[in-house]
């Protein structure tokens, strides 16, 4: 996104933020009672106007955040990181969410798919992957919560890191809450939907694969999707910090 959309965009969020600072002033003023007792009915209309203004505000702080993602101008730095404890993170960070909604993650332990037993024990660290820590659990935090907003009650996502040739690969799986009948990269595009005019993403979610993918561009990454028989497949790609110099 060049820099002269980003300022649009960027003035577009203020302009719209100054009337939504109005209409919170104003509810405030009414949940108050400055204005008179209200009625069981009024202060209903009242809390729906709260829920949509909280959305609203939502909405232009993704977009702009996503809007950045996708234009900044220089990459993070990176470093040699273990894989293994960021995606702990992110599963620790979601846990009580996902017990609340009768989801379970499951995490899987490291696959070595394709490196020789030579070049495996050559990594003392076969998790290392040349990342930036912060911008990484961003977007594993972004493919967890994406999981657990399309995964049944009583179903599991399982999450896996594994090896393959130079990469490293976090895996996130989780149940298809609805039929998948349109293209993966889909999910990738702002605002998209299917071809029954359907969108493609979870209520609250509009942007936060297309930021997922935008960040791990940033940093020489990238992010995919595949849909298996019902199964919803999300997998960050990371290059192997011995693939880009990392001695161990």
């Amino acid at each position: 996104m060049d820099p002269e959309t980003l300022n649009l965009l960027n003035g577009f969020a203020h302009d719209l933020r100054t009337p939504l600072s109005a209409i919170a002033g104003h509810s405030s003023l009414l949940s108050l009672g400055v204005h008179g007792p209200l009625s069981a009915a009024q202060a209903h209309a009242l809390n729906r106007i709260e829920a949509n203004k909280k959305e609203l505000i939502g909405i232009i702080s993704q977009l702009l955040s996503y809007a950045e993602a996708a234009s900044a101008a220089l990459p993070p730095s990176v470093t040699a990181c273990a894989v293994h404890p960021i995606v702990a993170h992110g599963v620790d960070a979601l846990k009580d969410k996902a017990l609340a909604q009768g989801v379970r993650f499951v995490c899987a332990g490291h696959d070595d798919t394709s490196a020789s037993s030579d070049a495996h024990a050559a990594d003392s660290r076969p998790d290392l992957a040349q990342i930036n820590e912060s911008t990484t659990q961003e977007i594993i935090g972004i493919l967890l919560a994406d999981a657990l907003a399309h995964s049944e009650r009583g179903s599991e996502v399982v999450v896996r890191v594994q090896r393959t040739c130079d990469m490293l690969s976090v895996v996130v799986e989780s149940s298809a809450r609805e039929e998948i009948d349109y293209a993966h990269e889909l999910l990738f595009v702002p605002y998209a939907r299917d071809a029954h005019g359907r969108p493609v993403y979870a209520p609250g979610l509009s942007l936060s694969l297309p930021r997922a993918r935008a960040l791990a561009r940033g940093m020489g990454a990238d992010v995919h999707a595949v849909f298996e028989q019902a199964r919803r497949i999300l997998q960050l790609d990371v290059p192997h910090a011995a693939t880009v110099g990392h001695t161990g």
